[in-house]
């Protein structure tokens, strides 16, 4: 597998995982930016 899928197949995981937890990742967002 190259990189290039890792990523795509990575942002499509974070992506729907936001969907079904969109408060945890805005917690983690903020958290890392803070």
């Amino acid at each position: 597998m190259q990189a290039k899928e890792i990523v795509q197949e990575s942002a499509q995981a974070i992506k729907e995982w936001g969907e079904v937890y969109p408060d945890v990742v805005d917690r983690s967002l903020s958290d890392d930016q803070s």
